[in-house]
């Protein structure tokens, strides 16, 4: 598996060691981590001539990726178009904020977000080891099924403070209360499942 890693350049000052942890965590889990335009900047190397240069091999290396994982600590308009392109290309994507930042300064486009290739949470250097290696499984993401539905104001206020309460997106909290809530409980459903294997 080759697993593209993104975060903003603007925010290696601050939150470099976070950077350079969780690139140790992912090599330790056994992908190989392209080495990109910020994996190289992070270790002090530039690998391209330009900004035409960079375009074109970061766009050719994402096209390779199996996996995006993307710390979105900082604000980076750079991190948003790696995360739209590997989106458009049906990529799974993995965004990542550490468990002492505030939600609410983590960007209503990811929390927001419907895409059932796109996962939000928050780690500390004690999760992370467990958070990359459950999430790094793809066919987790290939065993989805988009699905859309109209909601009133009340339900989108709840889901808006559920996000920020729980640090999930809306498709994960809402996946989660189907399965705890719902399936789990119905005891028709129940019925109806052993039917079905019964006649396999």
């Amino acid at each position: 598996m080759k697993v593209y890693f993104a975060a903003s350049t603007s925010g290696i000052q601050k939150f470099g060691g976070n950077y350079r942890y969780i690139l140790r965590v992912l090599k330790s889990l056994g992908p190989e981590v392209m080495e990109n335009w910020f994996v190289a900047k992070l270790g002090g190397k530039g690998i391209y001539k330009n900004s035409d240069d960079l375009v074109r091999g970061e766009t050719h290396l994402l096209a390779q990726a199996d996996f995006v994982v993307a710390e979105i600590s900082a604000p980076s308009f750079g991190v948003g178009y790696v995360i739209k392109q590997a989106l458009d290309q049906r990529k799974p994507v993995l965004c990542l904020y550490p468990d002492n930042m505030d939600p609410a300064s983590v960007s209503d486009v990811f929390l927001g977000s419907t895409s059932n290739l796109l996962r939000v949470g928050f780690y500390s250097r004690k999760t992370l080891h467990q958070i990359l290696d459950s999430n790094l499984d793809v066919t987790q993401f290939k065993g989805l099924a988009k699905f859309n539905f109209l909601i009133t104001p009340d339900i989108a206020t709840y889901l808006d403070w559920a996000v920020k309460s729980t640090k999930q997106s809306k498709s994960e909290f809402l996946r989660d209360a189907v399965v705890k809530n719902l399936i789990k409980n119905d005891k028709e459903y129940k019925r109806f499942v052993r039917k079905l294997k019964a006649r396999k």
